[in-house]
């Protein structure tokens, strides 16, 4: 909303996925860099730095310089993601790592789901309030990092479950992709809803509600997902996940009703919930050796997405002319996204069956 006041064109938009470029460069180096230092000491300098430079988004005064000061608030984030998701390899025992990360995904996505919501009621009154919220909520969660122990300790899996070693790098590599797909979905709708809603005249509050919708289902699914055992290293509910989220952005695309919006968007969220869950889990499932280098590359990849997904949308509404076309680029990329899934885990079982054969014989 920042950048349309300041009468960002649809191209000027898309630039702002170079924030995202930022991040997904930081977020390897940093998610390696806290194998070195630990995994508090970055969040915690991350927290400062966004404190201080989220308020001041508010007041830039041109699209340029509210371009560069949000490319540096994608750099602080790589302080905070990567190292956090580490640490969730190492709490008290007694802790499964599903249940880690299940917990871990509720709160974040918590958080992120109510943001549009609020964002939107606060932006009717001022466009510099939703900006300055950070400076409220970066001390506490500052404090809360403080407050908590330092881990150490390894994370159990579930009893009875059986993971697949064989098949493990290959869900990672299917998880990984499907999660870029799907950011890419994500950042792409941020970016250019509010454009269309402005466009159509339709209020803050109701575009806060749609995007919060995509929030709430994500929610929803991680609560199921780190409850519930049984469907991890199976195809078959990511092809699920990538086929709703397909049919979802292609709702969004076709229909001009908030009401479908919504409903295109859950199918979004809902997937988003189980693919995200997939990839972070196996990231952190595969061995405990460069576990920090592989959640920096799991960031990583949504930061490609939050990067190609703006470019591509605002390229794709360039040459168009039509501002709906972005949403019929975003329903193309997970559906790529399910083919080349299908496309490694039959390559993988094949292989694998080829051992199997080779050793019993």
């Amino acid at each position: 909303m920042l950048a349309i006041a300041l009468g960002a064109s649809q191209l000027q938009l898309g630039l702002l996925g170079l924030s995202w470029v930022i991040y997904l460069l930081g977020c390897v180096a940093m998610g390696t860099l806290s194998d070195r230092w630990g995994r508090k000491q970055l969040p915690l300098l991350a927290c400062l730095l966004l404190a201080i430079t989220y308020p001041l988004l508010g007041v830039m005064p041109s699209f340029w310089s509210l371009l560069l000061l949000y490319c540096f608030a994608g750099a602080a984030m790589s302080l905070f993601w990567p190292p956090l998701m580490t640490w969730l390899t190492e709490q008290p025992e007694n802790r499964s790592l599903l249940g880690s990360v299940g917990t871990y995904n509720v709160s974040w996505s918590i958080g992120l789901g109510l943001a549009p919501l609020v964002g939107g009621l606060l932006a009717k009154r001022s466009l510099l309030l939703p900006p300055a919220l950070p400076l409220l909520a970066m001390p506490i969660v500052a404090g809360m990092l403080l407050l908590a122990g330092s881990g150490r300790h390894k994370t159990k899996q579930p009893e009875g479950w059986h993971t697949p070693r064989p098949l493990a790098p290959t869900f990672l590599f299917i998880g990984w992709i499907a999660n870029f797909s799907l950011f890419f979905c994500v950042v792409l709708s941020g970016v250019f809803l509010p454009k269309v809603t402005t466009e159509m005249g339709i209020s803050t509050v109701v575009l806060g509600a749609v995007l919060a919708s995509l929030g709430i289902a994500r929610t929803l699914m991680f609560v199921f997902a780190g409850l519930v055992p049984g469907w991890q290293y199976r195809l078959w509910p990511i092809v699920i996940a990538l086929c709703g989220a397909t049919a979802g952005m292609l709702a969004v695309f076709w229909s001009a009703s908030p009401a479908i919006w919504v409903a295109g968007f859950v199918l979004l969220g809902l997937a988003v919930g189980l693919i995200y869950t997939s990839s972070l889990l196996y990231t952190l499932d595969l061995s405990s050796s460069r576990l920090g280098l592989r959640t920096g590359i799991h960031e990583s990849l949504i930061g490609a997405g939050g990067v190609f997904g703006p470019l591509g949308g605002g390229l794709v509404a360039e040459l168009t002319g039509n501002m709906k076309s972005p949403w019929l680029l975003a329903a193309a990329v997970p559906f790529l996204a399910l083919l080349a899934a299908i496309i490694l885990y039959a390559l993988a079982t094949t292989r694998l069956k080829r051992q199997q054969g080779s050793q019993s014989s």
